[in-house]
């Protein structure tokens, strides 16, 4: 991360002295699909070890869409430094297995309040999870386990090289774009019913399971509010009239960063940062359609 960060302070020094060239405004449409990495280090039901957490693993891969504001700053023909601002949607979509059925059929009569829970330091008593009844004791894993679909929107701030080639036929030119970007959070936000309990352990809110409190004992965000990432995209570019171009290609945008918040941690003595286990990166792929306007 360190390298990608000096790498960004270089370009920004380099294009900010380079020869004064052709400004180019442009907006870009970028429907994507997350193919995201999904991995978790310990597959430990919660009743043997309370910060495992079980098992969780990615759902599906799920679309999102980006729209763009950017200038292109063309340091010779065929090369042009990047940057703007890009809204992007970054989704997921996650299944948590914690096979915590002890929960429901030890320590709970599901006739009334808990017996109570005693162990590795936490007591919980009189919960009054059992008032369910016993379809709900007898079926806590229900609860606690299952699929949930997160949505996320970031600001990005590419970075970018582009290069063109020479036309290939009148007015039609191959292009290439490389670099990183930084990334914002501005919004995120629950899809459905949460039964993989992330978003309600975010929130502090405890709807089925004392388990959907975080350590803080507040609402923390779920997601990390930064990332890094590696853009790569290929496509064609034709010039309309003098002025004005359009493009289109496919591209590749590879998240470097856990988008599990750091601040989020187990409601446990120690509070275990919950992404010290489980590890969410975004893989965007997609497509790019816009529109450029040459301001020299």
């Amino acid at each position: 991360m360190k390298r990608i960060l000096l790498f960004c302070f270089s370009v920004v020094c380099f294009s900010a002295f380079a020869q004064k060239g052709d400004f180019k405004i442009g907006f870009r449409l970028a429907p994507s699909t997350n193919v995201a990495t999904v991995r978790d280090k310990d597959a430990t039901p919660s009743d043997v070890n309370y910060i495992s957490d079980g098992y969780t693993i990615k759902e599906k891969n799920v679309s999102g869409v980006g729209v763009s504001f950017f200038i292109d700053y063309f340091l010779s023909e065929r090369v042009a430094f990047s940057t703007g601002l890009w809204i992007t949607q970054k989704n997921f979509s996650v299944r948590n297995y914690d096979g915590s059925t002890n929960w429901g059929n030890g320590y709970y009569n599901g006739n009334g309040y808990g017996n109570g829970y005693n162990k590795d330091g936490y007591h919980y008593d009189n919960y009054p999870g059992a008032n369910y009844g016993n379809n709900f004791a007898n079926g806590y894993n229900y609860w606690y386990s299952g699929v949930s679909n997160y949505k996320t929107t970031y600001l990005q701030i590419p970075l970018l090289f582009k290069y063109f080639t020479k036309d290939i036929v009148k007015n039609l030119k191959i292009y290439g774009t490389f670099g990183p970007t930084i990334d914002f959070r501005i919004g995120e936000k629950l899809d459905g019913p949460d039964r993989a309990h992330y978003w309600n352990m975010a929130n502090n809110n405890p709807s089925y399971a004392y388990r959907d409190r975080n350590g803080t004992g507040r609402p923390v965000k779920l997601f990390n509010p930064i990332d890094i990432t590696l853009y790569l995209s290929a496509g064609v570019n034709y010039k309309i009239i003098d002025k004005l171009e359009v493009f289109g290609g496919v591209f590749f945008n590879k998240g470097f960063v856990n988008a599990i918040n750091p601040k989020l941690t187990f409601a446990e003595p120690g509070q275990t940062k919950v992404n010290k286990g489980l590890s969410l990166k975004s893989f965007l792929i997609g497509m790019e359609l816009g529109v450029t306007y040459n301001l020299k």
